[in-house]
Protein backbone atom coordinates (compact mmCIF):
# COMPACT_ATOMS: atom_id res chain seq x y z
CA UNK A 1 0.00 0.00 0.00
CA UNK A 2 2.75 2.48 0.79
CA UNK A 3 5.43 1.70 -1.78
CA UNK A 4 8.91 1.62 -0.33
CA UNK A 5 9.38 0.72 3.31
CA UNK A 6 11.44 3.20 5.24
CA UNK A 7 11.24 4.88 8.63
CA UNK A 8 9.51 7.89 7.06
CA UNK A 9 6.65 5.61 5.97
CA UNK A 10 6.11 4.28 9.50
CA UNK A 11 5.32 7.60 11.19
CA UNK A 12 1.71 6.50 11.74
CA UNK A 13 2.86 3.40 13.68
CA UNK A 14 2.54 4.89 17.24
CA UNK A 15 -1.08 5.88 16.52
CA UNK A 16 -1.83 2.45 15.08
CA UNK A 17 -0.23 0.71 18.07
CA UNK A 18 -2.20 2.84 20.53
CA UNK A 19 -5.42 2.05 18.69
CA UNK A 20 -4.51 -1.65 18.58
CA UNK A 21 -3.79 -1.68 22.32
CA UNK A 22 -7.15 -0.06 23.13
CA UNK A 23 -9.00 -2.39 20.75
CA UNK A 24 -7.32 -5.55 22.04
CA UNK A 25 -7.75 -4.76 25.74
CA UNK A 26 -11.39 -3.67 25.71
CA UNK A 27 -13.56 -5.54 28.16
CA UNK A 28 -16.91 -5.72 26.38
CA UNK A 29 -18.35 -9.20 26.01
CA UNK A 30 -20.92 -8.28 23.39
CA UNK A 31 -22.05 -10.71 20.68
CA UNK A 32 -20.36 -10.42 17.31
CA UNK A 33 -22.13 -9.76 14.00
CA UNK A 34 -23.67 -13.23 13.78
CA UNK A 35 -24.94 -13.25 17.36
CA UNK A 36 -22.30 -15.61 18.73
CA UNK A 37 -20.51 -14.51 21.92
CA UNK A 38 -17.02 -13.14 21.33
CA UNK A 39 -14.29 -15.76 21.26
CA UNK A 40 -11.33 -15.54 23.58
CA UNK A 41 -8.03 -14.53 22.03
CA UNK A 42 -6.81 -18.11 22.37
CA UNK A 43 -9.85 -19.38 20.46
CA UNK A 44 -9.46 -16.69 17.79
CA UNK A 45 -5.80 -17.55 17.24
CA UNK A 46 -6.60 -21.25 16.86
CA UNK A 47 -9.59 -20.57 14.62
CA UNK A 48 -7.62 -18.22 12.36
CA UNK A 49 -4.74 -20.67 12.00
CA UNK A 50 -7.06 -23.59 11.17
CA UNK A 51 -9.02 -21.52 8.64
CA UNK A 52 -5.77 -20.53 6.92
CA UNK A 53 -4.61 -24.16 6.83
CA UNK A 54 -7.88 -25.12 5.14
CA UNK A 55 -7.32 -22.51 2.42
CA UNK A 56 -3.68 -23.46 1.82
CA UNK A 57 -4.29 -26.15 -0.86
CA UNK A 58 -6.37 -23.68 -2.89
CA UNK A 59 -3.72 -20.99 -2.47
CA UNK A 60 -1.11 -23.39 -3.81
CA UNK A 61 -3.27 -24.29 -6.81
CA UNK A 62 -3.99 -20.65 -7.67
CA UNK A 63 -0.30 -19.75 -7.20
CA UNK A 64 0.72 -22.57 -9.52
CA UNK A 65 -1.83 -21.55 -12.16
CA UNK A 66 -0.77 -17.89 -11.93
CA UNK A 67 2.92 -18.73 -12.19
CA UNK A 68 2.25 -21.00 -15.18
CA UNK A 69 0.01 -18.55 -17.06
CA UNK A 70 1.98 -15.43 -16.11
CA UNK A 71 5.47 -16.92 -16.08
CA UNK A 72 7.09 -13.72 -17.34
CA UNK A 73 5.45 -11.44 -14.79
CA UNK A 74 7.66 -9.87 -12.13
CA UNK A 75 7.28 -10.59 -8.43
CA UNK A 76 5.96 -7.92 -6.09
CA UNK A 77 8.48 -5.19 -5.31
CA UNK A 78 8.41 -6.08 -1.62
CA UNK A 79 9.23 -9.73 -2.44
CA UNK A 80 12.23 -8.60 -4.49
CA UNK A 81 13.41 -6.38 -1.64
CA UNK A 82 12.95 -9.19 0.87
CA UNK A 83 14.83 -11.63 -1.37
CA UNK A 84 17.77 -9.23 -1.77
CA UNK A 85 17.74 -6.96 1.28
CA UNK A 86 20.28 -4.21 1.75
CA UNK A 87 20.40 -4.90 5.49
CA UNK A 88 18.90 -7.02 8.23
CA UNK A 89 17.05 -3.90 9.38
CA UNK A 90 15.27 -3.80 6.03
CA UNK A 91 14.13 -7.41 6.51
CA UNK A 92 12.77 -6.53 9.97
CA UNK A 93 10.94 -3.45 8.68
CA UNK A 94 9.36 -5.38 5.81
CA UNK A 95 8.46 -8.31 8.06
CA UNK A 96 7.00 -6.01 10.71
CA UNK A 97 4.93 -4.17 8.16
CA UNK A 98 3.77 -7.39 6.48
CA UNK A 99 2.85 -9.20 9.69
CA UNK A 100 1.55 -6.36 11.87
CA UNK A 101 0.61 -3.24 9.94
CA UNK A 102 -0.73 -4.56 6.61
CA UNK A 103 -3.13 -7.14 8.12
CA UNK A 104 -4.61 -4.54 10.48
CA UNK A 105 -5.03 -1.81 7.89
CA UNK A 106 -6.16 -4.05 5.05
CA UNK A 107 -8.62 -6.08 7.11
CA UNK A 108 -10.20 -2.98 8.62
CA UNK A 109 -10.54 -1.54 5.13
CA UNK A 110 -11.54 -4.58 3.05
CA UNK A 111 -13.56 -6.69 5.51
CA UNK A 112 -14.43 -4.19 8.25
CA UNK A 113 -15.56 -1.35 5.99
CA UNK A 114 -15.90 -2.32 2.30
CA UNK A 115 -17.34 -5.82 2.72
CA UNK A 116 -19.81 -4.70 5.38
CA UNK A 117 -20.87 -1.67 3.31
CA UNK A 118 -21.42 -3.75 0.15
CA UNK A 119 -23.13 -6.71 1.82
CA UNK A 120 -26.51 -5.13 2.38
CA UNK A 121 -27.09 -3.42 -1.00
CA UNK A 122 -25.40 -6.08 -3.19
CA UNK A 123 -25.76 -9.32 -1.22
CA UNK A 124 -23.22 -11.52 0.49
CA UNK A 125 -21.88 -13.32 -2.60
CA UNK A 126 -21.20 -10.20 -4.64
CA UNK A 127 -19.75 -8.37 -1.62
CA UNK A 128 -17.35 -11.27 -0.95
CA UNK A 129 -16.19 -11.39 -4.57
CA UNK A 130 -15.85 -7.62 -5.01
CA UNK A 131 -14.00 -7.10 -1.72
CA UNK A 132 -11.65 -9.99 -2.62
CA UNK A 133 -11.09 -8.57 -6.11
CA UNK A 134 -10.29 -5.11 -4.72
CA UNK A 135 -8.03 -6.64 -2.05
CA UNK A 136 -5.99 -8.41 -4.76
CA UNK A 137 -6.04 -5.39 -7.06
CA UNK A 138 -4.57 -3.03 -4.46
CA UNK A 139 -1.44 -5.22 -4.30
CA UNK A 140 -0.66 -4.19 -7.91
CA UNK A 141 0.83 -7.48 -9.06
CA UNK A 142 -0.46 -9.77 -11.82
CA UNK A 143 1.38 -12.82 -10.46
CA UNK A 144 -0.23 -12.58 -7.02
CA UNK A 145 -3.67 -11.46 -8.23
CA UNK A 146 -5.34 -14.92 -8.39
CA UNK A 147 -3.95 -16.24 -5.09
CA UNK A 148 -4.79 -12.99 -3.29
CA UNK A 149 -8.32 -12.96 -4.72
CA UNK A 150 -8.74 -16.52 -3.45
CA UNK A 151 -7.36 -15.51 -0.03
CA UNK A 152 -9.65 -12.46 0.00
CA UNK A 153 -12.69 -14.68 -0.58
CA UNK A 154 -11.77 -16.84 2.39
CA UNK A 155 -11.02 -13.84 4.58
CA UNK A 156 -14.49 -12.46 3.81
CA UNK A 157 -16.06 -15.88 4.43
CA UNK A 158 -14.26 -16.09 7.78
CA UNK A 159 -15.61 -12.67 8.68
CA UNK A 160 -19.10 -13.62 7.56
CA UNK A 161 -19.06 -16.84 9.57
CA UNK A 162 -17.45 -15.54 12.76
CA UNK A 163 -18.40 -11.87 12.68
CA UNK A 164 -15.02 -11.27 14.30
CA UNK A 165 -12.49 -9.15 12.46
CA UNK A 166 -9.72 -10.50 14.69
CA UNK A 167 -9.98 -13.83 12.86
CA UNK A 168 -9.37 -12.14 9.50
CA UNK A 169 -6.51 -10.04 10.84
CA UNK A 170 -4.78 -13.09 12.28
CA UNK A 171 -5.36 -15.21 9.17
CA UNK A 172 -3.84 -12.43 7.10
CA UNK A 173 -0.92 -12.02 9.54
CA UNK A 174 -0.22 -15.78 9.56
CA UNK A 175 -0.33 -15.83 5.74
CA UNK A 176 2.09 -12.91 5.48
CA UNK A 177 4.40 -14.42 8.10
CA UNK A 178 4.56 -17.70 6.18
CA UNK A 179 5.24 -15.84 2.94
CA UNK A 180 8.00 -13.71 4.52
CA UNK A 181 9.66 -16.80 5.99
CA UNK A 182 9.35 -18.63 2.67
CA UNK A 183 11.00 -15.80 0.72
CA UNK A 184 13.79 -15.31 3.25
CA UNK A 185 14.56 -19.04 3.54
CA UNK A 186 14.28 -19.64 -0.22
CA UNK A 187 16.79 -16.91 -1.00
CA UNK A 188 19.10 -17.70 1.91
CA UNK A 189 19.95 -21.13 0.50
Amino acid sequence: LFGTFGPEKLGFLPILLAFLFCWCTRREKYPNLVGVPRMTWKAVIGDAFLRLLKTWPGLLVFSFVASFVLSGSPEQEVVRKLANPESFEEVLIIAGYAVLVAPLLEEFLFRGILYRAMKKPFGIGFAILLSAFLFALVHKNALSFLPLTFLGVFLALAYERTGDLRTCILMHAFFNLIMVLFVVVRHAF
